[in-house]
């Protein structure tokens, strides 16, 4: 594979979030290789793929891409991506590309039965969240989870999440699931 150099990031995508980002590629089917940038987020796609899958497979795959985000997000952009063949992607700025894929990843969790409730946005929960998301203060994610088992969240591996010492920085899908969850899956 070529190097390509600084401040560019390699990343070679793995299981299960290559099945994720596949889950949207229904437009390049038949195609040997897909350029990760046709990969469209749809959130009726990604929950298709992901009602199937067990709880622990699905806070996987949002690990990974929590993970993925703050890497493109240091790197400022200039990351360049391996396909399952080992090929490079070109460069690309995947900021924005990205920003698209949040929301709509955002939106399909929360139509996975028990991943969302919109009782639990509550006046603090809410306030909580857009203080975090504002100032950047993720190391108030832990109240943050406090308040969302005030308002009847149980799920266990949202609020692990939240509460685990984990570098949260500038991208936490939790959060995520309390900004978009909730909406329509594609035009419904």
């Amino acid at each position: 594979m070529a190097a390509f150099p600084p401040p560019t990031l390699n990343l070679v995508i793995e299981n299960p979030l290559w099945g994720l980002l596949a889950s949207c590629a229904w437009h390049t089917r038949g195609q040997r290789t897909v350029p990760l940038e046709l990969f469209q987020p749809d959130a009726e796609s990604i929950h298709g793929w992901m009602r199937v899958l067990s709880d622990g497979t699905i806070s996987t795959t949002l690990r990974q891409f929590e993970s993925l985000l703050r890497d493109i997000h240091r790197h400022r952009g200039r990351v360049v991506f391996a396909d399952i063949q080992g090929r490079w992607t070109t460069p690309h700025d995947w900021l924005a590309y990205f920003a698209d894929w949040r929301r709509e990843v955002a939106v399909a969790v929360s139509h996975v039965p028990g991943f969302f409730d919109p009782n639990w946005l509550t006046e603090p929960v809410i306030g909580l969240r857009n203080g975090i998301v504002v100032e950047r203060a993720f190391d108030r994610l832990p109240i943050l989870a406090d308040a969302l088992e005030e308002a009847g969240c149980d799920h266990p591996l949202i609020l692990a999440h939240l509460r685990e010492p984990y570098d949260h920085a500038h991208h936490c899908w939790a959060v995520d699931l309390l900004t978009f969850g909730g909406r329509p899956l594609a035009g419904g």
